[in-house]
């Protein structure tokens, strides 16, 4: 229903995803992967065009559909049909456009009404373009989510959707073929798990970079001199602390220049039998839409066009290094924390209020009502925050400085 109420803008059906679960019955923690994959034919990321210059080749192998299908069938107890209800219900029935989703179709028409299938879904039947306050159907989408709950995930990766993807994409000069839907598996991996202060922190672990950035940049810090020096709201060494704590979490992933994107949700959760489910999903696309594609309904990415370094670096046939990081904490085998976040742009805000939680003893609504950073400029020097995420006071940043 998420991904339906924000129209495809910043998560898809034909996404990426990754999940970190604790199983109550047996204490264990598992990690499913269901990241992009690079198309075979895609033999180096050199070719891709950048961010800005729409292109078929900055379409990857998607994986969200049949990582919730894998879930699912090894954790869920409704029927998979069920799970889809509420998504079909908005895209049939329909909802009043809210203002952040009409101010994003607004900056981003250029983009929705370059192909015919994007100006079906965006423009009323007069041709004017939908806006705030207009009431948006998606019946074409209803359609392909009615299918998908009834044959799975297979109809987005062999069935007719896959093959008109396939069309679309090489179309527009991408590698994508239909063998390599096809192969698509999702993996169960084992998460990569660090003690912290005697809790064990359990996130992504490789190909994924974002448990490792975490564990650079936990496992750097002085606890002792974090709390000696006092709350890093009001502390100039508590906050130089952090900040050299995600320098080495950035030198840990050797992440290319430029290459982030912050377009994913999470749904945290927990069920009366104890089990905890950290889901992060995400259309890893450069902007809201990514490429402007869109197949019967569904949204397509552009996640290649900001990751041609990783591409190069991993090779055809692989799954790309993201950096996706739901992370679940567990004291003395029992889950009390769960959080989520995604790309080089975010993690920060995920970093700051876990160590507000575990070192400073934080509620988790204090961590997140406690000022964050976004991405640090470490090339300038410069201590760049979000105001959206609470204010630094001016001199305690001066004393940073």
């Amino acid at each position: 229903a998420q991904i339906v109420l924000m129209a495809g803008s910043t998560v898809s059906f034909a996404g990426s995803s990754a999940l970190i679960y604790f199983e109550a019955g047996t204490g264990e923690v598992h990690y499913l992967n269901s990241v992009w994959d690079i198309p075979r034919e895609q033999t180096s990321g050199n070719d891709i065009p950048p961010c800005g210059t729409p292109s078929g080749r900055q379409v990857l192998v998607h994986g969200f559909m049949a990582g919730l299908e894998e879930a699912h069938s090894r954790f869920g107890e409704l029927p998979f049909e069920s799970l889809f209800g509420p998504a079909i219900y908005f895209a049939e029935e329909g909802f009043e456009i809210y203002q952040y989703l009409g101010w994003i179709i607004d900056s981003r028409t250029h983009v929705l009404t370059q192909t015919e299938s994007g100006r079906e879904i965006f423009s009323k039947p007069s041709g004017a373009r939908y806006r705030t306050g207009d009431w948006f159907v998606q019946p074409v989408l209803a359609e392909t989510l009615n299918r998908v709950s009834q044959v799975g995930a297979d109809h987005l990766h062999s069935g007719a959707w896959a093959r008109e993807l396939v069309d679309v994409v090489r179309d527009q000069g991408g590698r994508l073929s239909l063998e390599d839907l096809e192969d698509y598996e999702p993996r169960w991996i084992e998460p990569l798990t660090f003690d912290f202060e005697g809790d064990l922190i359990h996130s992504t672990n490789a190909p994924e970079l974002g448990g490792g950035y975490l564990r650079a940049a936990m496992t750097s810090l002085d606890v002792d001199g974090l709390r000696a020096a006092g709350h890093y709201t009001s502390s100039t060494t508590s906050l130089a602390m952090l900040l050299r704590g995600l320098e080495r979490a950035y030198g840990y992933g050797k992440r290319a220049p430029g290459t982030s994107s912050s377009h994913s949700d999470a749904v945290v959760a927990v069920d009366r039998r104890g089990n905890v489910a950290a889901f992060l999903h995400t259309i890893n696309a450069s902007d809201y839409w990514g490429s402007g594609l869109f197949v019967d309904g569904v949204s397509i990415s552009n996640a290649g066009c900001w990751a041609q370094w990783h591409i190069s670096q991993a090779g055809p046939d692989r799954r790309l290094p993201t950096v996706l990081n739901p992370t679940i904490v567990t004291r003395q085998g029992r889950p009390v924390l769960a959080s989520s976040s995604i790309g080089v742009g975010v993690f920060p805000d995920s970093f700051f209020s876990l160590v507000d939680v575990l070192v400073f003893g934080a509620t988790p609504q204090g961590a997140v009502d406690d000022p964050a950073f976004l991405q640090p400029d470490f090339g300038t020097g410069r201590v760049v925050h979000q105001a959206a995420w609470g204010d630094f006071s001016r001199a305690l940043l001066d004393g940073v400085r």
